[in-house]
C-alpha cells in the first residue's frame, strides 16, 4: 500500500474480501498472516505522501505432487478496500468538526498476475556469506596496506624500494 497522492491520507482503513484468517501454513512453518491481520486491524492515523507499507502475500510451497502453491493461508484472489479521508477528524477553528471528504479505492490482488515473474535472491547460508565477506575484507585490507605504504614512501620522498 502506498500513498501516491500529494497530501496526507487520514484515518486509513484496509479490509480484505475474503477476510484474512490465521489458519496456519501448509508447511507448518510460522505464518505471516497474524502480522498482516495486526497491521490492518487498526486504523492508520495518517499516511504521508510517498509512504509505502509492503506486505508478503505469497510464499512458494512445493506440494508432494510437485505443484507450487502459496504456503500462506491467503486466497489467490483478494479484494483490498482502502478507505481514507483528506483531513484529520479533529476540531477546526471555533471547536467545530472540520468538513472532510471520504475516499474509497478497491484493488484486486490476484496472484496469477505475478506468475512468470522472475526474482534473483541470495540462497547461500549465512555462514557462507560471512566467510566470503571476511575474505573480501581481508583482501581489501592487504590492498589498502600496500597503497598506504606506497603513499607514505611518496610523501617521504623514498621511492628507492619501488624502483
Amino acid at each position: 500500500m502506498r500513498n501516491y497522492g500529494q497530501t496526507v491520507a487520514y484515518d486509513v482503513t484496509v479490509t480484505f474480501d475474503p477476510p484474512l484468517a490465521d489458519t496456519g501454513t501448509r508447511s507448518g512453518q510460522p505464518s505471516l498472516v497474524p502480522f498482516l491481520i495486526q497491521r490492518y486491524d487498526q486504523t492508520t492515523p495518517n499516511l504521508m505522501p510517498g509512504t509505502m507499507l509492503k506486505n508478503t502475500w505469497y510464499i512458494l510451497h512445493e506440494e508432494a505432487a510437485g505443484e507450487s502453491v502459496n504456503d500462506e493461508p491467503i486466497a489467490d484472489r483478494v479484494v483490498a478496500t482502502i478507505e481514507y479521508f483528506d483531513a484529520p477528524n479533529t476540531p477546526g477553528d471555533g471547536g467545530r468538526r472540520r468538513r472532510r471528504s471520504r475516499f474509497e479505492d478497491r484493488f484486486v490482488l490476484d496472484i496469477t498476475t505475478l506468475y512468470g515473474e522472475a526474482r534473483t535472491m541470495h540462497s547461500d547460508d549465512h555462514l557462507g556469506l560471512h566467510k566470503r565477506s571476511t575474505q573480501t575484507l581481508e583482501a581489501m585490507r592487504r590492498d589498502l596496506s600496500t597503497i598506504a605504504s606506497s603513499a607514505k614512501k611518496v610523501a617521504l620522498g623514498d621511492l628507492s624500494e619501488s624502483r
